[in-house]
């Protein structure tokens, strides 16, 4: 298989966003006081001007018929290229989970968004879905560009009809396959040339009220208290929250009581009343951990969804249970138990734990505790159904 060019896997804590992504530029003028970039291997290239990466300027990189188109140019045909590739090799997964836009910058600055909206277009109408994150809400509306790629146009598309007009081959696109995020911190002095969280939040509300698939990353959470309000804040146009801890903070940061405190109520007190789906970063997970016993750890990670979790994996807000781990013991599930009551969250399940779990509640509830009797029972039910 031909190295991809542009297009790679992320890894770390990057792989818990995508599977696939593409960076076009490095740096970004948000700003961010909290920014990885600024401290870690990438600092060198970081900048509050956004430039296009070293390799799109390189001429060594080009190939013959290469040679004459100007560097977003080449951006783009090496992300086709990538995209067309990746289609032949990896296609189903490629369908399944899409590519994300950005960790090296934000995708929707002024000096960034037109390679943005090119790649979704090209992605969109080859049924790619595309994830793109943000703090920019003042482009969108705004922003337009050729050959008529862009959110005004996407916009248009979304009134009575979830495809885009097909392309010069006949190619038509879903809109269900773009998902915008925004990164919801609270702190908008932590992110001082972004827009507002407010601002963020209200534009989220457009998009969701639009159609367009939605999500939001709570990270970093600097404080539990703003991190909270923001998800109280987006509940009703978020379909999908993603929490992750402060990389750059001593290891004492956290206060494990306030944290589970803030936690437990997230996922008792916040998401039940829209059945939006979360998902708890490796750095939350080690943190509940190392926080409750194992039996409590358990229960309260069983609220998030697995890492192989795909926002286009369902049309609207419902979720497969293919698409969790089990909560007892982290394997596949398939299904959701309990389903008796809208009050009464239910947790994905393997096939064997769910069938432990229902001879548990057939002795606690109809056998008078005989675990022999429940579990003939609940044989019987099986053959039955």
């Amino acid at each position: 298989m031909k190295q991809l060019r542009v297009i790679y896997r992320p890894e770390g804590k990057a792989g818990e966003y995508a599977h696939f992504a593409v960076n076009f530029y490095n740096g970004c003028s948000n700003d961010c006081g909290y920014c990885y970039l600024k401290r870690g291997q990438r600092s060198h290239v970081w900048s509050t001007t956004p430039t296009l990466r070293a390799y799109f300027t390189n001429p060594s990189n080009r190939r013959k018929d290469e040679r004459d188109l100007n560097p977003e140019e080449f951006a783009i045909r090496a992300f086709a290229l990538d995209i067309e590739q990746l289609l032949q090799t990896d296609g189903e997964e490629l369908k399944r989970y899409g590519i994300f836009l950005s960790f090296s910058t934000d995708p929707l600055l002024p000096e960034t968004i037109d390679l943005t909206f090119f790649a979704a277009d090209f992605c969109l109408k080859r049924d790619v879905p595309v994830m793109i994150l943000s703090k920019r809400t003042d482009t969108l509306f705004d922003h337009s560009i050729a050959h008529g790629v862009g959110f005004r146009y996407w916009m248009a598309a979304m009134e009575g009809v979830q495809t885009l007009p097909p392309d010069s081959y006949g190619r038509t696109a879903s809109l269900w396959n773009l998902a915008f995020g925004f990164t919801l911190t609270g702190c908008d002095d932590e992110e001082p040339c972004a827009n507002s969280n407010s601002e963020r939040i209200g534009m989220m509300y457009a998009l969701h009220e639009l159609g367009f698939k939605t999500f939001a990353s709570i990270e970093p959470v600097i404080d539990w208290a703003a991190s909270y309000k923001m998800i109280g804040s987006s509940l009703s146009m978020c379909d999908h929250y993603m929490i992750g801890l402060h990389s750059g903070v001593k290891k004492d940061y956290y206060n494990a009581m306030q944290s589970m405190g803030y936690l437990y109520g997230i996922v008792q007190k916040l998401l039940p009343q829209h059945r939006n789906t979360i998902y708890f970063k490796d750095s939350v997970q080690q943190l509940v951990r190392e926080s409750l016993s194992a039996d409590e750890a358990q229960q309260l990670l069983s609220y998030s969804v697995g890492s192989n979790f795909s926002i286009f994996g369902t049309k609207g807000k419902v979720v497969l249970a293919s698409d969790c781990t089990c909560c007892v013991c982290g394997k596949p599930a398939v299904a959701f138990w309990p389903n008796i009551d809208p009050d009464i969250p239910s947790r994905p399940y393997c096939r064997q734990c769910l069938d432990n779990e229902q001879v548990k509640a057939l002795a606690s509830l109809v056998c008078d505790g005989d675990a022999k009797a429940a579990k003939a029972l609940h044989t019987a039910w099986q053959k039955n159904k």
